[in-house]
């Protein structure tokens, strides 16, 4: 059986990679569709792995496909910081942070939280599911200075404007 995972830039509409749950195939194909900012569209089943990240430097829209009560249908599975904002190189930075969206995306098995957002312009982070959360091993907690645990099962629901807000409620 053959599944896709497509991957859709507004700007270049033709970009489509086969769902071989491999991470080597899969990290490489989503960060190449990010770095070329704009909207992204994911479609189907992104395996990640265990330490698979996008890393996020330019204005983008991720969004996944919603089913017609609005949960998520798109599914991420693993990812370390599973889209990651990093701090830019200089500090204080001289200009605002990526502007990013990220909705309507299922994170399975992520290892802690999948969106870490720590330099950003503004955000919007809405309609995503996030279940089964593994947890970082203590030293990996202290090296990369992880703040939060999440609930093992956490819809988030969550619309974030330039801060870090997130809403665990629901």
């Amino acid at each position: 059986m053959c599944r896709c995972l497509f991957l859709l830039p507004c700007d270049a509409f033709a970009q489509a990679v086969l769902w071989a749950r491999k991470p080597s195939i899969d990290v490489p194909a989503v960060q190449a569709a990010v770095d070329q900012g704009g909207s992204v569209l994911l479609v189907g089943l992104l395996t990640l792995g265990d330490t698979g990240r996008v890393v996020l430097s330019k204005d983008v829209a991720i969004s996944g496909e919603a089913d017609s009560s609005g949960a998520p249908t798109t599914t991420v599975i693993g990812g370390d910081w599973t889209f990651f904002s990093p701090l830019p190189a200089t500090l204080p930075p001289s200009e605002a942070g990526p502007k990013i969206r990220i909705q309507s995306i299922h994170f399975r098995q992520p290892l802690g939280p999948p969106i870490h957002l720590a330099y950003c312009g503004g955000a919007n982070i809405r309609g995503n599911k996030v279940t089964e959360i593994r947890q970082a091993a203590v030293h990996d907690f202290f090296r990369r200075g992880r703040c939060a645990h999440w609930p093992r099962d956490a819809a988030v629901t969550t619309t974030i404007f330039g801060t870090s807000l997130l809403d665990l409620s629901k």
